[in-house]
């Protein structure tokens, strides 16, 4: 029976997934016209960027992806509105190049794996559900 258990426990160990995107937050960072790269915690050669501002995401065809609603009531008396949009904490394709690019000069090698993943806030509670502020 113990070995049962004991074979159990080990093939949940190997079975759970490995840590993904795990950065040095000293060692290893570099800025590159503006933009913060981290370091890979286990691979020297990946870094990962933190965007310098959250921007406005696009659509397949390249429009802005934000909905805007004026509410005007019957008598024109009272309104009201609502602004709704998809903001991106990453840069844009062409930027990711260019950065590519001068990150390979300074550390020969080095490739951008993509932006520090943001892990989301679990929910606390019904009172406090987890969130994301922008200041």
């Amino acid at each position: 029976m113990r070995r049962l258990i004991a074979a159990l426990f080990i093939s949940l160990i190997a079975a759970a997934p490995a840590a993904h995107a795990l950065v040095k937050y000293d060692e290893g960072r570099l800025e590159i016209k503006g933009v913060q790269f981290l370091q890979d915690a286990v691979d020297k050669s990946t870094y990962y960027y933190l965007p310098t501002a959250p921007r406005l995401a696009t659509t397949e065809d390249g429009s802005l992806s934000f909905v805007a609603i004026k509410y005007v009531d019957v008598a024109g008396t009272a309104s009201g509105g609502l602004f709704h949009c998809l903001v991106e904490f990453t840069l844009p394709p062409e930027t990711v190049e260019a950065l590519q690019k001068e990150l390979e000069k300074k550390v020969p090698g080095a490739h951008i794996a993509g932006p520090v993943p943001l892990m989301a806030a679990e929910k606390k509670s019904e009172d406090q559900p987890g969130s994301f502020e922008v200041v």
